[in-house]
Formats: structure tokens, C-alpha cells, sequence
């Protein structure tokens, strides 16, 4: 299964994101809810018999992590809308040190940096609006890519609680 480690903003900033304005343009898709993970590490396919060691891992690694602080800034284009999420950096070390063991690093974007996708598709031509939105960060996901109506989302594995 295709997995990633992430987290997902709360209900408040999710408003903000809902009402973030969204030009109806032809060839670009808005992300939905079930699509807002903020990707700290993207894991691609792991073998099932990988997942368990992985969590434990992941929840070994995180064991005593305090809760950050994420935020979202305002979207850049290029291949999607993406807006950069900073804050989870020292949490984003964390992640790659506790799983490269068993799941090394094979993707383009090293260093990777936390982002949130809001749309796909073509990005160009239209002024991108400012976003904030601050929270703190409770836990992360192990979350699986998933089929929702609204296209690819993600289906939660496992959470893992920071702080203490």
C-alpha cells in the first residue's frame, strides 16, 4: 500500500480552507477535506508486512516529541496549489530518522518540506489569494492513499500523539 506520514489540520483551519476562494477553471481540481493531509513524509509502497515495524518505529521515534506549532502560509504555484507549511521541521527530522531504516528515501524532493496540496491540475493564470491559518500539532498519521468520491484522499493507518 501506498503510505505517508502526516497530519491533518483541525476543524478550524479546514473552514478556512473551505472558504478559501476557488476559481472555477477548466483543467484544475480544488482538494476536499479528505485530501488535506499535510504530508511530513512520504513513504510510497510499503509492503504489508512493513506497516506494524513502521509504527512501531514512528512510535518509538516520537516518544517524547512535544507538540508543535503548524502553519500554513499563502499558496505558491507549479504542478498543484500548494501552500507551504512551516513549524515542522524538527518534527519532519524526527519522521525520516525514525523510518529510513525501513523505508529509505528514494523520492526526488530531498529535503523534503510540509506542504498542503489545495488543488491540481493547471495552476497558472489566476492570482493566488493569501492564506494563514496556525494550530498546534497533537499527532501525527500513518495514513494509506485512498479512492474518495472527490478523487485520491487518504484513509488513516495509524495516529501517534506527541507531547506528553
Amino acid at each position: 500500500m501506498r503510505l505517508f506520514v502526516g497530519t491533518w489540520p483541525p476543524p478550524k483551519v479546514q473552514r478556512q480552507l473551505i472558504d478559501y476562494p476557488r476559481p472555477e477553471l477548466s483543467g484544475l481540481r480544488w482538494s476536499t477535506p479528505s485530501q488535506w493531509l499535510v504530508v511530513i513524509r512520504p513513504l510510497g509502497h510499503v509492503p504489508d508486512a512493513l506497516v506494524e515495524p513502521l509504527i512501531t518505529a514512528l512510535h518509538d521515534g516520537l516518544d517524547g516529541v512535544p507538540t508543535v506549532t503548524a502553519s500554513v502560509g499563502t499558496p505558491r504555484h507549479g504542478e498543484w496549489v500548494q501552500a507551504p507549511v512551516s513549524g515542522l521541521e524538527e518534527l519532519l527530522e524526527v519522521v525520516f530518522e525514525a523510518t529510513e531504516p525501513l523505508v529509505p528515501v528514494t523520492h526526488p524532493h530531498n529535503p523534503w518540506s510540509a506542504h498542503l496540496v489545495l488543488a491540481r491540475g493547471r495552476t497558472k493564470g489566476f492570482e493566488l489569494a493569501p492564506l494563514a491559518a496556525s494550530w498546534t500539532v497533537r499527532s501525527v498519521v500513518v495514513a494509506k492513499a485512498a479512492r474518495t468520491d472527490e478523487g485520491p484522499g487518504y484513509d488513516d493507518v495509524a495516529a501517534l500523539p506527541l507531547g506528553k
